[in-house]
């Protein structure tokens, strides 16, 4: 086989590589679709929870952080009650606690809600943004292995196309020798 031969082989074996890579590319992006798709729907349905602006789905959606705030309001309120004297001052105390406490409340649920429309508006930049990445890889390797093919084809065209003019050349001096035979034979005689 010819250095032409070698040549398009080693360009079949790029072609192969690249329709690899495709393949393998294509399948990751999909992989990451459905590992990121649960996740993604899971986040949805909490952010479309808080931007419903429904309060009763604002604050079962915030209950564990509120939960949080109440348990540290008790150990308050304990504190408060077992090393302050009884009276005017405990009772203030006691009352600031509580202000403090609703306040809390008050400023996640409005953090929770102004805060779920940016959130709704970026999910998609995680997992589905690896996933749409790796879809793009695929489709460069799709492209690459189909310039790489045409590549292949036309080289071996050439190829072709060479050898049937060598052909082309040694039957047309083929032809012109034996026409010169012929004059040669014609003038001799």
């Amino acid at each position: 086989m010819g250095k032409g031969g070698g040549a398009q082989n080693t360009q079949s074996q790029l072609v192969q590589s690249q329709e690899n890579l495709m393949n393998t590319a294509a399948s990751e992006s999909q992989e990451l679709f459905s590992l990121g798709l649960p996740g993604l729907q899971t986040a949805e349905s909490y952010y479309n929870q808080l931007a419903s602006g429904n309060q009763k789905q604002i604050f079962n959606a915030i209950a564990p952080a509120v939960g949080q705030i109440n348990t540290a309001s008790q150990s308050a309120a304990t504190n408060i009650a077992n090393t302050l004297p009884r009276g005017g001052v405990e009772q203030m105390a006691q009352a600031n606690l509580q202000q403090q406490r609703a306040g809390q409340i008050g400023n996640l649920a409005t953090q929770a809600y102004t805060g779920s429309f940016p959130a709704l508006a970026s999910l998609s930049e995680g997992t589905l943004g690896l996933s749409n990445n790796s879809t793009s890889n695929a489709v460069s390797a799709s492209s690459a292995a189909g310039q790489s093919n045409a590549a292949l084809m036309q080289a071996q065209a050439a190829g072709k196309g060479s050898t049937l003019g060598f052909a082309g050349s040694l039957a047309s001096a083929g032809g012109q020798l034996g026409s010169a035979a012929k004059d040669a034979a014609a003038f001799a005689a």
